[in-house]
């Protein structure tokens, strides 16, 4: 007989296998173990060198990973599949392997899901990594960027997250195949019930297995499918990198697998039901989902996916308001819509079956004329086209930011008005009924203002003008005028003088001093500045005579301390009810001195703000405008500099924060006048370029907290692009602002 065995080693030896008996599982068996044990060493060498089939450890392959990657081959279409501890696991092997590894090129879809494009922007700077990104809507330029240079890789998403974007699989396709470019699809929300990338021509299909796959919201994982090449080089990485997919979320995965197609059906027949609902629906002005007629892929919806697109949903009402629920999408707990944030890599992944969003064309409306579309322009027709408004954009000019928007739909060159006034004008009166019925203007720029002004009586019968006439409009930019209604009110302004007898003012004004005009732009073209700085007498003289036809006056420099800048802005309807007020306060300017804004903060002052409200009823103003103050620590004054009266370059912190002047100008010519809403304080808007250039400089206020992005909008890539080039090949957009 034996010795006996300690219960240590019975306890150790037992169980290690399952009991003989016929009949097979019908869910197959959670196989957990990390080692496998073999009757010889040469029988697991084999294994371990690929010569039999066998599993001998964890890392390369277990059989309930294995059973979920023959399942997903055969759903993809695909003669394998590799799983991952996650599907930003999985992209990034597949991407490294197939491409950066050996110093391919790629080229990827400009609005990829956030961490992946933040995941491919971290490898451009980290690696230098030749990484390009296109509009993958475009099938002419996804061909022109495959052209440019030699590419080894063409990523999309069959349905962008979280846009739903769709992208049109077989031409991309046949453009890829024709550049010699592997094509890899991620079809993460169109699983394969919606469609089968590799039956449409992808070398790759990608799937986020955590998401719809699954559908529990219990399992992280992904897959990368595709042929026997691609599976070697992907269980090549889970060996050596470590992402394999453990079993017990592999047979997780399987168990929700059996429900895929369920799910996926009943989930668009919900969708499509709640979109149809929410788009007949008075204050909705847009349901973004591909399963409705309305939307504008939708024929390559029902091509592509055979009926409603995608179970995705989401609300938004503001680009930059984050979402309040965070849960991963396709789980059956998903929450109902809330409001997402497209913000780049801090995209949320909130699961709900619509995106609904306020920027469809509303044929009820009226369009928007917005001149010198660059970055005030921007601010003015992303508002606008948010609210279902059509904005065309006129501009001298084709390198203004503005004109490079999705919010814009028309963009057309025009003749300056600073030129020929009366072309400017004949331009609008022989174009007007081509957009529709009485258009309503949205000048950028004084010298529009004016010309639009001075033409009110010939242009009104074809417009609506949602500012004042022109003798209030000229008076409010006489700075003679306004600092002398300032007085009468008791409002403190800088020490001004006339410059009627400049040698009379050069002798009596204290120095440094400047030299300030009622119309800005004609006198920027003229000398290529804002204001003249005069350091003595002589040097205000000759600067006067210069600009002697621009109603300049001469002001004391004020000594403003850091973040001294304040701006009373508001929407001020026919009646002379302010509609909505704002107050900002300028932390930086570029260049520093007399530049623009580059960092303001929303930050209300009622002193400021009832300075401001009085000055413009003095006037009779109606419209949008920004009165600007500055703070004097000799006197513990807010002083008033200026009014601008039409909208300006960061009218963008103001619509963000909840005064949405632009809006309310137009509600209000059109006849629905709003009031604004509660102001949310403390945003702060940030032009990226001017701010990034003063950052070499010195140490600046920091753009810190809730960040309003006078340029980036990951929705809306364009006008960023158009400034890079602006900055390089294309030059300088003509306007100082």
């Amino acid at each position: 007989m034996g010795r006996e065995l300690r219960p240590g080693t019975r306890v150790v030896r037992s169980a290690r296998s399952l009991p003989d008996g016929d009949g097979v599982p019908v869910t197959p068996p959670l196989i957990q173990s990390v080692a496998f044990d073999y009757d010889s060493a040469a029988r697991q060498d084999e294994v371990f060198g690929n010569e039999r089939p066998g599993y001998v450890y964890g890392r390369y392959g277990t059989p309930t990973t294995a059973a979920l990657e023959t399942a997903l081959a055969e759903l993809d279409g695909t003669q394998a599949a590799v799983c991952f501890a996650s599907g930003m696991a999985a992209i990034a092997a597949f991407v490294d392997a197939c491409a950066l590894a050996s110093g391919g090129r790629v080229v990827a879809q400009e609005d990829i899901y956030g961490q992946v494009r933040a995941l491919f922007e971290r490898w451009r700077t980290e690696r230098n990594a030749k990484i390009v990104f296109v509009d993958a809507t475009d099938v002419a330029a996804v061909e022109g960027a495959l052209r440019a240079a030699p590419t080894a890789l063409l990523y999309v998403e069959a349905i962008a997250n979280p846009l739903l974007r769709l992208t049109d699989i077989a031409s991309l396709a046949k453009a890829a195949r024709a550049a010699g470019a592997t094509f890899a699809v991620d079809a993460t929300f169109a699983t394969p019930v919606l469609v089968r990338p590799a039956s449409l021509g992808a070398d790759v299909v990608i799937h986020s297995l955590t998401k719809y796959v699954n559908g529990h919201g219990d399992v992280m994982g992904g897959s990368v499918a595709g042929g026997a090449d691609v599976a070697k080089a992907m269980r090549d990485r889970t060996i050596l990198d470590g992402a394999y997919l453990p079993p017990h979320e592999a047979w997780l995965c399987i168990r929700g697998m059996r429900t895929l197609e369920l799910r996926m059906r009943r989930q668009c027949e919900s969708a499509l039901r709640i979109a149809s609902h929410l788009g007949s629906h008075a204050k909705i002005t847009r349901v973004r989902y591909p399963g409705l007629a309305s939307h504008p892929q939708h024929e390559l919806a029902k091509r592509q996916f055979g009926g409603p697109s995608s179970p995705r949903c989401f609300t938004r009402r503001s680009r930059r308001t984050a979402a309040s629920h965070r849960r991963s999408v396709g789980a059956s707990a998903s929450p109902k819509a809330r409001s997402a944030s497209v913000s780049g890599s801090r995209t949320p992944t909130t699961s709900s079956p619509i995106w609904i969003t306020r920027s469809r064309v509303s044929s009820a409306l009226p369009a928007a004329l917005v001149f010198n579309c660059h970055i005030t322009g921007l601010a003015v027709a992303r508002s606008l086209a948010s609210h279902g408004v059509r904005v065309v954009a006129l501009d001298p000019d084709p390198r203004g930011l503005g004109q490079a928007s999705r919010a814009v739909a028309e963009r057309h060159a025009c003749p300056n008005p600073l030129e020929d006034e009366r072309a400017f004008v004949d331009f609008l009166l022989e174009r007007g009924t081509a957009w529709g019925d009485r258009p309503v203007l949205f000048p950028t720029n004084d010298e529009w203002v004016l010309a639009v002004a001075r033409h009110r009586a010939t242009l009104e019968p074809c417009f609506r003008i949602p500012f004042s006439e022109h003798r209030v409009v000229d008076a409010v930019l006489d700075k003679r005028q306004l600092y002398r209604i300032a007085a009468e009110l008791e409002i403190p302004i800088p020490r001004t003088y006339s410059l009627d007898d400049p040698e009379k003012t050069a002798r009596e004004i204290r120095y440094p001093a400047i030299v300030k005009p009622a119309e800005q732009r004609r006198f920027y073209d003229r000398f290529g500045s804002k204001v003249f700085r005069a350091e003595n007498a002589s040097e205000l003289v000759r600067m006067s005579r210069d600009a002697a036809d621009l109603a300049c006056v001469a002001q004391e420099i004020v000594d403003v301390p850091a973040g001294g800048f304040y701006s009373y802005c508001s929407y001020v309807a026919r009646d002379g009810e302010t509609l909505g007020g704002f107050v900002g306060r300028k932390l930086e300017q570029y260049p520093e001195g007399f530049g623009t804004a580059c960092l303001v903060v929303g930050e209300q002052v009622p002193e400021i703000a009832e300075r401001g409200r009085a000055i413009l009823k003095a006037f009779g103003y109606h419209g949008v405008s920004e009165v600007e103050f500055i703070y004097d620590p000799e006197r513990n004054e807010h002083l008033l500099l200026d009014v601008n009266p039409r909208v300006w370059k960061w009218i963008g912190l103001p619509v963000a924060s909840g005064v949405d002047l632009p809006w309310l100008a137009f509600a209000d010519a059109i006849g629905r006048a709003e009031r604004a809403g509660r102001i949310r304080d403390g945003l702060r808007w940030i032009y990226e370029r001017d701010y990034a250039l003063l950052s070499r400089e010195r140490a600046l206020f920091p753009a810190t907290g809730e960040v309003v992005l006078a340029v980036w909008d990951p929705d809306d890539p364009g006008p960023l692009a158009q400034s890079f080039l602006n900055d390089g090949p294309a030059g300088r957009y003509y306007c100082a602002c």
